[in-house]
């Protein structure tokens, strides 16, 4: 039997939520070791909501940022950061896109 490589086409897309993902991830990792230096098994399902919460912020913060400029660099950009604010992220696109 052969084994057969699988291909997995990666788009912007997903390494943007991606992206963001690791920055709500790390935030939320340091917050909780500074709190918690010796437990940190309780707060796995704590760091695996907020990961998703940011992949979700941080690909937001990412198309928002594509309907402002095509340079790719700057979605990355946004992504990290929209990743790191979480729901403050969303919050703020929401804001914007009311004044719209």
């Amino acid at each position: 039997m052969r084994a057969e490589i699988i291909k997995i086409e990666v788009t912007p897309d997903v390494v943007w939520a991606l992206l963001g993902g690791i920055g709500g991830g790390v935030k939320v990792f340091f917050q909780w070791t500074k709190k918690f230096p010796n437990n940190i098994k309780e707060g796995a399902g704590t760091l695996f909501l907020n990961v998703f919460i940011s992949g979700f912020s941080g690909y937001m913060g990412a198309v928002f940022s594509s309907l402002a400029s095509v340079d790719d660099k700057i979605h990355v950009i946004f992504a990290g950061i929209f990743g790191y604010l979480g729901v403050t992220g969303l919050d703020w696109i929401a804001e914007k896109l009311k004044q719209n």
